[in-house]
């Protein structure tokens, strides 16, 4: 490039001037010194700030830093043609995450790359064992379960219960037409399936419980029955749960019986003056009458 020159840029246009220099065809060049400078601070501090230390704009530092093959994180480093060909000829048939250990890059931009070159797995290196029931999963939600009652069965994601009910050719229902396949009307009386036992009970209080903190008392999905069965199997396999289920529970009537202590108390107290107003002005409580004669 030419001899290191220290000067500020300003300094450099003015004698470029000077010495009869076009300044719109040699208005900054790049030093030795600035290149180094660039290099040293690249990476390390915002490039913003780096081009403000160099008293450059930020587009020119950029492209300056670009040409210069420097690049803001190590982590972001482009794509070469023998990182692809490893992603092509592996991808197919290797686990993803032994590739992006391999290729020393994250498994979200491995997975990104693949899909972008339109590649796709042929063999299932690492699969869940709840792929192997996809046929029993696929025939239980067609009978009229929910997805979140197969995640909780087969112990799984709602995310991969879906992925499996898509590749099955299973259409996902919506909300509403699942609603509308759990109530039915027999012999004149509405009833309900419950979405555990997928029994048709009447939709009544008397089989299905009123969801928890619902202003409008509808009930929920589950039947009595298997509500008490999910939760005593919960309380098992969860007890710290069902300790802070109690301790709330606890508080909650503490917080109930003040209640009904302060209501109690104001009651009596509003009685209580009552009264006294009532003997001070002479009139009886049941009658309306003055008790006070005057004399005449």
């Amino acid at each position: 490039m030419g001899l290191a020159d220290n000067r500020k840029p300003a300094v450099r246009k003015v004698a470029a001037q000077q010495q009869g220099k076009h300044p719109r065809r040699w208005k900054y060049p790049w030093f030795d010194s600035d290149d180094a400078r660039l290099k040293e601070l690249w990476g390390k501090k915002p490039s913003r700030r780096v081009a403000h230390i160099l008293q450059r704009s930020y587009e020119a530092t950029k492209q300056r830093a670009s040409r210069l093959g420097l690049f803001i994180h190590s982590k972001h480093r482009r794509w070469t043609i023998e990182d692809k060909g490893l992603l092509c000829e592996f991808y197919p048939y290797v686990s993803t995450s032994e590739i992006a250990e391999a290729l020393g890059r994250s498994l979200g931009k491995t997975i990104g790359m693949a899909h972008s070159m339109g590649l796709r797995k042929l063999v299932r290196a690492h699969r869940s064992p709840t792929w192997e029931m996809a046929a029993e999963i696929a025939q239980e939600y067609r009978s009229g379960m929910t997805m979140a009652s197969l995640a909780a069965r087969h112990k799984s994601y709602l995310r991969m219960i879906a992925r499996i009910l898509r590749n099955s050719d299973c259409p996902i229902r919506s909300n509403a037409q699942l609603a509308a396949s759990r109530r039915a009307v027999v012999e004149g009386a509405e009833h309900k399936r419950c979405t555990h036992c997928l029994i048709w009970k009447p939709c009544t209080a008397e089989f299905f419980p009123p969801r928890t903190g619902d202003k409008n008392n509808r009930l929920g999905a589950r039947c009595r029955e298997c509500e008490c069965e999910v939760l005593a199997k919960k309380r098992i396999e969860r007890p710290e749960w069902h300790e802070r289920r109690k301790a709330y529970k606890r508080s909650w009537e503490r917080r109930m019986r003040r209640g009904t202590w302060v209501a109690l108390w104001r009651q009596a107290a509003a009685q209580l003056l009552s009264k006294e107003v009532a003997d001070e002005c002479g009139i009886d409580q049941d009658y309306g009458i003055g008790r006070k004669q005057v004399d005449l």
